[in-house]
């Protein structure tokens, strides 16, 4: 088994107590990181697919804090199967940010990530409970709707916050 340092990701002995890279103290951090942040560390994994695995998790926890880390995935990501499971996070974790983020990627250039960010916002459309999302992400402005039953995807606008 690959052992990795969770702050630069260098691969490290299983005994390792400071990374020989980046000198982190590696029980340290394990010690103060709770299951969520690391989780959110294993989305920057070198393995391709634990990052995704970090993502489905997050999602299927609804978890708040994983927003802005999903939300830069869905966008920056060069690996469509990871901007797939960010994408689809978001749906699942819903609010203002997420919402957003996943309209955005209505127009990414993978067409797995277009199919699963449709999906998404027609299971934010269906939960209430998801357009509002978690307390702590409510301060982010709504992103308007074109009317009900439209979703972002539906159109050929590259900016469907300023159809009318």
């Amino acid at each position: 088994m690959t052992f990795f340092c969770t702050r630069c990701w260098g691969e490290v002995a299983e005994a390792a107590v400071r990374c020989p890279h980046c000198g982190d103290d590696i029980a340290a951090r394990q010690s103060r990181s709770d299951f969520v942040d690391k989780l959110l560390a294993a989305l920057r994994h070198p393995e391709p697919t634990t990052p995704i695995r970090a993502a489905w998790i997050l999602g299927r926890r609804r978890e708040p804090r994983a927003v802005p880390a999903l939300v830069r995935l869905a966008a920056a990501s060069s690996d469509p199967f990871l901007a797939e499971a960010a994408v689809a996070a978001l749906g699942q974790i819903g609010g203002h940010e997420a919402e957003a983020a996943v309209q955005s990627a209505c127009h990414h250039a993978s067409p797995r990530v277009r199919r699963v960010a449709r999906e998404a916002l027609q299971h934010l459309d269906r939960d209430p409970a998801l357009q509002e999302g978690p307390s702590d992400v409510s301060a982010f402005p709504r992103v308007p709707r074109r009317h009900a039953g439209s979703s972002a995807c539906d159109s050929t606008n590259p900016h469907p916050e300023t159809t009318a």
